[in-house]
């Protein structure tokens, strides 16, 4: 009578507890009242959709668990059929790509690449690379204190007959080995060659020999980079390596030949890597040598890495299950959970590439598995508890399964209370992924996506599928065993309208046998614990507000402490042979100095990257469009006097920075008594004896100079090619390049060469302005400065999506 009346909730509550006709304790009567406003609250006494939604639940629970399996398993096959979550393995998908660095550096590499001028002979070096595409190396590194001993020539030439042979179904296109001058053949291996000792004599002699030629061509002898760094000065070479190159490199037919030359033999493992040496130094013993190998393939130890890492998930899955059974205390429900949890991740994954089109799932979306167990948990607690503590709540005159109007009555009361809080929950993380939109990373972004989508997916399989579960799990199989019990139905229970022994309310449940192990530690230990007072000071309280706020000071702390790493990230084990690599090259063989350092590309006649055609889904499939500056032109005596004038300025660019190795020259450049820049103006001036072209005779005359090639440089420290830093296409002049040898190492991490880049913007846009309108586009590139937009990316998507978060 009340409930049509619409009453507000409290007049409702009070006339119903004051009205003659109720005659049930205090604390029942008054759930009961609540639990009906709580129902007139949902519908007002009219059938909505969720009403025959619940009533279908209720009274065909085993036809809505069946639909439910099937539909879900449908989709999961879907998914994997349509290869909605097969890993994709691509290039290029981390970069930046509308970062401006990004674009500069795209636009320069595609006009070296594609404008050769077809009026040029000077193509040799474009034919080499083009003869090398596709090919690979494979190297050998040696160290020891001295590498060439007979017994350490013995080891090399046993090893790499081995590697040649398991190479020569791939049909080796060149052999780089030093062996060649110590066994006296002009090709390594020589025919029958058994490897045999050689006599110190004939070893001393060679060594010898490459010593006299080391000191007499310096870096310009061919073996000099297969030398260790101080065999110039003390004729005694701690390292060398062998290297063949392939069209196509089998590594796996490389291990199987030379695996039983270490002990123990090379091999994978659980979690192991053949290609991993001793935590000194990352090499193996061969004998009196150490030694260590390299090839590009080894890189794929990270995927095999990750795909072992990613099926040791199912541990997480296991265990989430485990701790679902103990604390619902029903194998049913506990397995029905995570069969809902663990597919809606190949549902996600379906939607997510077939509805919404987006193509790019990789192993971090995988890594959404472990958040979803989580959040797909609490989602099944959140139900099973609520659904608990109504059924508390109903005064029972004996024990037994709900008749079905009461089933149905309990049901929607727990239903609306976990489908809001839960749909609390989810839009808040939701939205919280959603936010990595923001990210100008497509694997961050799309991730994020991804993650949004499970959640939203968990939460609509939470609503449409458990119900069913818990009604059946209370209709069949509540207060029996957890495993393997009767599937009978239970006793029907009496729902008592009056008060007596046999009724059982909220507070009763609670100190009952029926608690779980949380609600026994949380009611019978957290909670006393918590109360206890020392006169009327809540010490254990007190303590606890104490120990989190201190937590709470030592995070803020430590968290203003974390900086950007300052070197190198490490992707693979510590020992494994591809770590450090270029750090053990470069300290350990014979190579110039200035080599480490990286060039910085200073150039004109680009005006943007069109990236009108751009997947960022498929970014290898993209060809760049370079748009020229039309503006761009040297003929005139002013655009050559501010180039020249701009070359001459390199060399005074500041850099008082940690990253610039300068030997407290306060200088960019590379410190040194030769010229640090390569400026083709420079020298075409004095190819032309110090006069210059201009106007109708300048393009003809820089073309012939540009057929020079090499012949015209001066800065042994800058490679000069001429090709690809004058630019002609159709017989035009369309871009041009100046390149400058600086003083910062080409793995400076990003924390300490983030200055020195923001040094060089700002130089640049300084020399911008002072530049003629002819000469307006200049830009600059070096793949170091543009690996930072990754890095100041992450950073910046980070603290805005945290922003965007809170």
């Amino acid at each position: 009578f009340w409930l049509k009346r619409q009453h507000p909730p409290q007049q409702t509550r009070a006339k119903l507890f004051h009205a003659p006709d109720i005659r049930c304790p205090a604390k029942c009567s008054q759930r009961l009242c609540e639990m009906a406003v709580e129902q007139q609250q949902m519908g007002d006494g009219k059938e909505t959709w969720l009403d025959k939604g619940l009533e279908a639940f209720v009274y065909r629970p085993h036809t809505c668990l069946l639909i439910g399996v099937v539909v879900q398993l449908a989709l999961a096959v879907a998914s994997f059929n349509s290869g909605s979550i097969s890993i994709d393995d691509r290039t290029g998908v981390w970069d930046v790509h509308y970062a401006e660095l990004t674009m500069w550096r795209k636009s320069l590499v595609a006009l070296q690449t594609n404008f050769v001028d077809p009026l040029s002979n000077s193509n040799s070096q474009a034919h080499e690379d083009d003869e090398d595409e596709g090919k690979s190396v494979f190297s050998v590194f040696y160290k020891a204190d001295n590498v060439f001993t007979p017994a350490g020539l013995q080891e090399m030439c046993r090893l790499e007959k081995a590697i040649i042979k398991a190479a020569n179904s791939s049909s080796p296109t060149e052999v780089i080995s030093l062996l060649g001058m110590f066994y006296d053949c002009q090709v390594f291996p020589c025919p029958d060659m058994d490897c045999a000792e050689l006599p110190q004599s004939d070893v001393d002699s060679v060594v010898k020999q490459l010593h006299d030629e080391m000191r007499a061509q310096g870096s310009s002898f061919p073996y000099a980079r297969m030398l260790g760094r101080g065999f110039n000065e003390t004729g005694i070479s701690n390292a060398a390596y062998f290297s063949i190159k392939y069209p196509e490199v089998f590594v796996d037919d490389v291990l199987d030949t030379v695996k039983d030359c270490f002990d123990p033999a090379l091999d994978y493992g659980f979690r192991h890597s053949p290609w991993t040496g001793d935590a000194e130094d990352r090499h193996l013993q061969l004998g009196p040598l150490r030694v260590r190998f390299y090839h590009p393939d080894l890189w794929e130890d990270i995927t095999n890495a990750v795909n072992m890492d990613t099926s040791l998930s199912m541990v997480a899955v296991l265990a989430v299950g485990l701790l679902m059974w103990m604390h619902t205390r029903s194998c049913f429900v506990s397995c029905m959970g995570m069969f809902q949890i663990v597919l809606s991740l190949p549902i996600s994954a379906f939607f997510y590439r077939r509805v919404f089109m987006v193509d790019y799932f990789s192993t971090l979306h995988v890594m959404i598995l472990f958040v979803i167990l989580g959040i797909g948990a609490d989602d099944v607690y959140v139900l099973l508890d609520s659904w608990r503590h109504v059924n508390a709540e109903t005064c029972m005159e004996v024990q037994g399964r709900l008749p079905e109007k009461d089933l149905l009555r309990n049901l929607k009361v727990a239903y609306k209370r976990a489908a809001s809080a839960v749909f609390n929950t989810s839009l808040t993380t939701s939205v919280a992924f959603m936010a990595c939109s923001v990210s100008k990373l497509m694997p961050m972004r799309t991730m994020g996506w991804y993650a949004a989508m499970c959640i939203i997916m968990n939460y609509l399989c939470m609503l449409l599928f458990l119900p069913s579960v818990l009604v059946i799990f209370h209709t069949r199989l509540e207060n029996k065993r957890n495993f393997c019990p009767s599937w009978a139905l239970r006793p029907l229970g009496v729902v008592s309208p009056q008060a007596g022994e046999a009724l059982q309310g909220l507070a009763e449940s609670r100190t009952g046998h029926n608690l779980t192990w949380a609600e026994r530690v949380m009611i019978k230990g957290y909670l006393p614990l918590m109360k206890r007072t020392s006169g009327s000071v809540p010490v254990f309280s007190l303590v606890m507000v104490l120990a989190t706020t201190a937590v709470l000071v030592q995070g803020a702390y430590f968290t203003s402490l974390l900086t950007p790493p300052t070197k190198p990230e490490e992707w693979l084990p510590q020992r494994h042979m591809a770590n450090g690599f270029i750090e053990f090259t470069t300290s350990t063989f014979s190579s110039p100095a200035h080599s480490d350092m990286f060039v910085l590309d200073f150039f004109w006649g680009v005006k943007d990257l069109d990236m009108t055609e751009f997947n960022d889904y498929f970014p290898d499939d993209y060809k760049p469009v370079v748009n020229l500056d039309d503006s761009f032109d040297l003929s005139t005596q002013e655009a050559q006097d501010a180039l020249v004038k701009f070359c001459q300025a390199l060399p005074t660019i500041a850099c008082k920075e940690d990253a610039c190795k300068n030997s407290g020259s306060g200088k960019l450049m590379y410190a040194t008594a030769d010229k640090p820049y390569d400026c083709f103006m420079e020298e075409f001036h004095a190819w032309l004896n110090g006069s210059s072209a201009t106007g109708a005779d300048f393009e003809p005359k820089l073309l012939e100079f540009r057929k020079l090639g090499q012949a015209q440089c001066s800065s042994p420290v800058v490679q000069c090619n001429r090709e690809e830093r004058i630019g002609f296409k159709d017989g035009a002049l369309r871009f041009g390049v100046v390149s400058l040898r600086t003083s910062m190492p080409d793995q400076t991490a990003f924390q300490a060469g983030m200055p020195v880049r923001n040094l060089i913007i700002a130089w640049t846009d300084k020399q911008r302005e002072l530049m003629p309108a002819s000469l307006k586009s200049l830009k600059f590139s070096a793949l170091l400065l543009t690996s930072y937009d990754n890095g100041e990316e992450l950073l910046s998507g980070f603290f805005q999506g945290c922003i965007i978060a809170l």
